[in-house]
């Protein structure tokens, strides 16, 4: 089907030639007629031979500013049409060279903004130091014999291997070139001397020609104000020290003897390491003297905050450790029974180890974790103890350097915590205002899936156990305890064993009550503990209130009994009558 007669498809708009003239443009706020056509930056740029310097792209950009208008809130390149170039070009520059380089410094910059926007950028982009890009007449470097060999060989072992990665090639290929014989090897090794001499010549004749190429000699790494140099790390020291014995070699292998030297040093004792930390400790604290003494002259060029000490955290135990510094113990139990834990494991990675660990710690009983707590508890007393003995073997200076040492860890520590603290707290609060307001619910209702509290005694246990066992039966609880009492030792067992099980497994299901609660029934649920203690008390109190008017009640009736067997006996006397004796047989009476 013909795309001319589809009547979904419209049919293409024929192109324009380029003799044809476009049709007018949309005229935008701020366009001028006379010089749309002529100023603006994507039309045919200029090609300027005159090199500009950063001094006078910053003149040009000043020169820029003074067009902006007042409030300036059109597309770029709507205020760009509507520069006046002519006031723009200054000293021997035309109003064409001075658009044609802003242009060029327009294409480094980011241009989705307004104009004001751009300039700030333009203003950065001059003043920020720039790559130097290297000169097309200068001569490349010559191929090393290795690279020659690389070269000759790569195509033809890709012919050969073609499923072959590009490293595994390469690895090949420098195999190869190692078990080259020395005859062979030579021939590489002349062809690139040969290209080195005429690179030297090369290159003499090109900073002849251009001498403004020629390099600056200069430190490439940065040294402190005070030119010192910080001291080498431990392990770098015993690396330099070994290959020294081994500079005359010439098939010497570095990389697999660093390789030979790491596996050394790890495997090393604390003895023989300690030499090489105690050398480097020393040269740290010569280093710090000087930096100091630099600092007392020069404040404003040298701080001593920012300098970190090479040793690494291991290490600097190792150096603790021999100068009579107690080790620390673990901060909590679970620590300490994983340190225990992990020197008895030798296999698996320390992720599977560490899970181990956890579900070992998880199914102890809280007996045996008590004892886990109950030896941190000595071990962290006896630290304290060794700890300031330590420091009353330092001299002063020592002394004081460690306890603020200390002290700053710790604040450092508070700070974290207290941080912490703080963004928990905030994100609780405006989780909770956050939150829509719940329908309220009864007491009754909200805590139905509180767990039931175990009986205390295993006898308790037997006796709830037994009345329900025999719930169709009348028995009395007297009953239930005289059949605890008949138990063998063996069956009582049995029962406390039931008992602990249920006790533990209450704690267990208690604590997921507690935690599958928010902040307001938490508040709820400890004023209804509350209520119950306070109702348990006076029920308590009541019921030894109930038992002392007993005990009155039953001392009353033998007192009124003595009273009736004496009036019996006085019945044959007459009674005298009285005003007092009648109205005390009245009330007597009643």
């Amino acid at each position: 089907m013909n795309n001319e007669h589809s009547p979904t498809k419209k049919a293409k708009r024929p192109r324009k030639d380029k003799g044809e003239e476009e049709s007018p443009r949309k005229k935008l706020k701020g366009d001028d007629p006379k010089h749309h056509v002529e100023n603006h930056v994507d039309k045919e740029p200029v090609v300027s031979d005159v090199t500009w310097t950063d001094e006078e792209r910053k003149k040009l950009l000043s020169r820029m500013e003074a067009q902006l208008p007042a409030a300036d809130s059109s597309m770029y390149k709507t205020s760009l049409a509507a520069v006046n170039w002519d006031s723009v070009k200054f000293d021997h520059y035309t109003s064409e060279q001075c658009r044609h380089e802003f242009s060029t410094i327009l294409s480094n910059i980011r241009k989705f903004r307004t104009l004001s926007e751009i300039m700030a950028d333009a203003v950065k982009w001059v003043d920020a130091p720039k790559k130097k890009t290297a000169h097309p007449d200068k001569p490349s470097k010559p191929m090393t014999s290795y690279i020659i060999f690389y070269a000759e060989k790569r195509a033809k072992l890709a012919k050969k291997y073609p499923d072959m990665k590009c490293t595994e090639l390469a690895q090949k290929i420098a195999d190869k070139f190692k078990q080259l014989p020395p005859e062979k090897k030579q021939k590489y090794i002349d062809k690139y001397e040969r290209q080195k001499e005429e690179f030297q010549e090369k290159l003499k004749k090109f900073y002849e020609l251009h001498p403004d190429q020629i390099p600056v000699e200069g430190h490439k790494k940065k040294l402190n104000p005070a030119g010192l140099t910080k001291p080498q790390p431990p392990f770098k020291l015993y690396c330099d020290e070994r290959l020294k014995k081994h500079e005359q070699d010439e098939n010497f292998d570095q990389k697999a003897f660093l390789v030979k030297c790491k596996a050394k040093w790890q495997n090393m004792s604390e003895r023989k390491k300690f030499v090489w930390i105690k050398y480097t400790v020393e040269k740290e604290n010569e280093y710090m003297a000087k930096m100091r003494a630099f600092q007392a002259t020069n404040p404003e060029q040298c701080t001593l905050n920012d300098f970190k000490s090479v040793l690494l955290k291991e290490e600097k135990n190792i150096y603790d450790r021999a100068c009579g510094k107690p080790v620390k113990p673990p901060n909590s139990a679970y620590q300490l029974f994983c340190s225990e834990h992990l020197k008895g494991c030798s296999d698996g990675s320390q992720k599977q180890k560490m899970k181990e660990c956890s579900e070992k710690w998880k199914s102890m009983t809280s007996l045996h974790k008590s004892e886990f707590n109950d030896r941190l508890k000595k071990l962290q007393a006896e630290y304290e103890s060794a700890y300031a003995e330590y420091l009353k073997s330092l001299p002063e200076d020592k002394r004081l350097a460690e306890l603020e040492a200390h002290s700053s860890k710790i604040k450092k520590k508070v700070a974290k915590t207290n941080h912490k603290a703080e963004t928990m707290c905030t994100a609780l609060e405006n989780f909770i205002q956050r939150s829509e307001k719940k329908p309220e619910t009864s007491t009754a209702e909200m805590f139905a899936n509180e767990p039931a509290v175990p009986p205390k005694t295993a006898t308790e246990y037997f006796v709830k156990k037994y009345l329900s066992e025999k719930h169709g039966e009348p028995i009395s609880k007297q009953q239930a305890k005289g059949a605890w009492q008949a138990l063998s030792d063996k069956k009582r067992l049995k029962y406390e064993k039931e008992l602990t099980l249920l006790k533990a497994k209450y704690i267990h299901d208690y604590e997921a009550f507690l935690k599958g609660m928010d902040k307001q029934q938490l508040e709820k649920f400890s004023e209804l503990t509350q209520k119950r203690k306070q109702q348990k008390a006076s029920s308590s109190e009541d019921s030894e209130d109930s038992e002392d008017s007993d005990d009155s009640e039953e001392e009353e009736e033998e007192e009124e009994e003595e009273g009736d067997e004496e009036g019996s006996k006085k019945s044959e006397e007459p009674p005298k009558v009285d005003d007092s004796t009648t109205s005390d047989s009245s009330s007597s009476s009643d």
